[in-house]
C-alpha cells in the first residue's frame, strides 16, 4: 500500500482521533442547516414573516 493512502485508511478506522459521528448524523445535521439558511433567507426577504 503507497504511504499516500495510508491517511485516508487511517482516517476511517475506529482508533482515529477525534469526534466519531456516522454518516446518518452528518447528513441530517447537513438537512437542518440547509433548511435553517433557507428559512433566514425567505426572513430577510420578506416572503415569510418571521422575526
Amino acid at each position: 500500500m503507497p504511504s499516500a493512502s495510508a491517511g485516508l485508511i487511517r482516517f476511517y478506522q475506529d482508533d482515529a482521533p477525534g469526534i466519531k459521528i456516522g454518516p446518518g448524523t452528518v447528513i441530517l445535521l447537513v438537512i437542518i442547516f440547509i433548511i435553517a439558511v433557507t428559512i433566514a433567507t425567505l426572513s430577510q426577504e420578506g416572503i415569510i414573516p418571521f422575526g
